[in-house]
């Protein structure tokens, strides 16, 4: 077991479907719009909405989709995810009386219910709508992913055709992040059950469709459940001795302005305005009793009044904001900077394409020059998405998140001093050369995280996170082991050598520990990936003094000062 010590976990999510323009989302990545809407209905009806004015409340409906997702078990997913359906349609069926909050929720079930029927062709099997059927007599709590012997009801079949075509949608996208190499590990159905036997459903399509499913899923949780889930998570396999997590840095996204502004307004708002959601998150920071550190987020397609959500969250308790580049922007859209991009015909042309097309949004762009300056003389953190893939509203604009750009930008608007988490410190995927696991140092040189290591060498203010780089667990095969073996070597390099001339700070003194939970590769392994870079620590060839002296500053130390907290009383 690996020497435990006290982290920060600079890098969670803990908003829901309630929160995300998840329509838009699934349709970046090549759902159907019909398909994605009706998915997003059926995400937000079933969604758990905290209380978070009261203490936890057990539900064992959520606590059955933990477990569920805990197992990274696919039938379990399945029936977890339409038990809660048939649990709300059930239950609304029976009230006398409807809250106004309760009777949006019920038509957002039938509204999603009917819009996937429609998209997978089930409303042409017979005269009246699937939600008018499934109203006309009460429908069963059990599903067959649970019992195939109770036989196939038709939110049963909905379900699996719903998210098997969802799951064929996004075969060969980047689903999420780093989905190009993206090993989802979820257990595979067994032959005889409900997905094979009964619907036919082969072992390719249920690897796509895991990857819809997970994700609606983990969205489903209320945020008090989220949270819950994340300390679950931590605490699997944790030894006698080892810690909890002092503070998460949760980060929200502010997204739905620049998805319209490329496909359209004919998707609906987010259950929660974005003020509102800021405000949740500062409701659950207090209830953690401080140990979430809330950041709101600035969107620079909110060009207009951009400044009166920093104002909000600010006085709602967030600590910090993010900011997303895929989502069609650039730092400074300076046609002289040039994002190198790997030349291999594995990566989509579109990024090379992107690399040097002016951004699509001026009043984006002006938005940002006005942004950058405001938090550099406020003091104010800004956390961003720094690798070549993510939540792209099109392909290639994460080409965006390039941290040479944030440098021509800061030097550019004379905020230097920008106080700058570069989250994912570049990452390692195939765009730019696999960033940290390049094969050779001249490919390295070329990459994001390169980039990002110069940055917070050179500027006093500019930290990075190692978020999501799944390479650091151990594996001794194919390119996975060779993957790992490239990231291990080049940041043992980074943290034993000299300080490079002219550099200003050891990146050792800037770069933080963090998991980007609750992405899909992190749930359930999250103990395992906070254990792999503790071993790795435990591994430097350094004396004993200084090896602690350098995993203190990556576990605790190096986020406590970008944040503004006071050190350990014991460091």
């Amino acid at each position: 077991m690996p020497t435990q010590r006290p982290f920060i976990d600079m890098h969670i999510h803990l908003f829901n479907a309630q929160y995300l323009p998840l329509a838009q989302i699934l349709y970046a990545f090549g759902v159907p719009k019909l398909l994605a809407k009706g998915l997003e209905k059926v995400a937000i009806a079933i969604t758990g909405v905290s209380d978070l004015g009261r203490p936890d409340d057990e539900d064992p409906l959520e606590d059955k989709l933990v477990k569920a997702l805990m197992a990274r078990d696919t039938e379990a997913l399945m029936d977890a995810t339409s038990r809660r359906l048939r649990f709300w349609i059930r239950r609304y069926q029976r009230q006398a009386e409807r809250s106004p909050e309760d009777h949006d929720r019920f038509n957002a079930a039938l509204s999603g219910i009917d819009a996937l029927a429609e998209a997978t062709g089930h409303d042409k099997s017979k005269g009246d709508p699937v939600s008018t059927r499934i109203l006309s007599e009460e429908i069963r709590e059990a599903s067959v992913f649970d019992d195939k012997n109770i036989g196939i009801d038709v939110l049963d079949r909905l379900f699996a055709d719903a998210f098997t075509r969802a799951g064929e949608a996004v075969e060969g996208e980047d689903f999420l992040h780093d989905a190009a190499h993206l090993h989802l590990e979820l257990d595979p159905s067994p032959e005889d059950g409900a997905m094979k036997s009964l619907f036919g459903i082969d072992d390719s399509q249920l690897e796509n469709l895991s990857q819809v499913l997970i994700f609606i899923a983990v969205m489903a949780l209320s945020e008090k459940a989220r949270f819950r889930v994340l300390e679950i998570d931590y605490n699997r396999h944790k030894p006698d001795e080892g810690y909890d997590a002092t503070h998460y840095v949760g980060l929200l996204m502010d997204m739905y302005e620049a998805y319209a502004e490329r496909h359209g307004r004919n998707f609906d708002l987010p259950y929660f305005e974005f003020k509102q959601q800021m405000t949740r998150m500062g409701q659950l920071a207090k209830h953690t009793d401080g140990q979430l550190i809330s950041f709101g987020a600035v969107d620079p397609f909110r060009s207009g009044d951009w400044k009166s959500y920093i104002r909000h969250g600010l006085e709602n308790g967030a600590k910090g904001f993010k900011i997303y580049p895929p989502l069609g922007f650039r730092a400074i859209d300076d046609p002289a900077i040039h994002t190198p991009i790997n030349p291999s015909e594995t990566v989509d042309q579109a990024y090379r394409n992107r690399a040097v097309q002016p951004a699509p949004s001026a009043h984006a762009q002006r938005a940002m020059s006005e942004i950058l300056p405001f938090f550099a003389r406020n003091d104010l953190r800004l956390f961003t998405h720094c690798t070549p893939i993510g939540f792209e509203v099109e392909r290639g604009f994460g080409v965006y998140s390039d941290p040479g750009v944030w440098r021509h930008a800061m030097d550019t608007y004379d905020a230097q001093n920008l106080w700058l988490f570069l989250g994912h410190g570049g990452g390692t995927t195939g765009v730019d050369w696999f960033g940290w696991a390049a094969a050779t140092d001249a490919e390295f040189e070329q990459t994001f995280a390169y980039r990002a290591i110069k940055m917070v060498e050179d500027y006093d203010n500019v930290y990075m996170g190692l978020g999501y780089i799944f390479e650091i667990l151990h594996e001794d095969h194919g390119h996975a082991g060779m993957q790992h073996d490239r990231f291990v070597a080049r940041l043992m390099q980074q943290l034993t050598q000299d300080k490079p001339a002219g550099a200003k700070h050891h990146f050792r003194d800037k770069v933080c520990y963090g998991t980007d939970w609750s992405m899909p590769r992190a749930i359930g392994r999250t103990r395992e990936y906070l254990n792999a870079f503790y071993d790795f620590f435990d591994h430097l060839e350094v004396d004993e003094s200084t090896r602690e002296l350098w995993a203190q500053k990556f576990f605790d130390g190096n986020a406590r000062r970008y944040l503004g907290l006071p050190a350990r009383a014991d460091t």
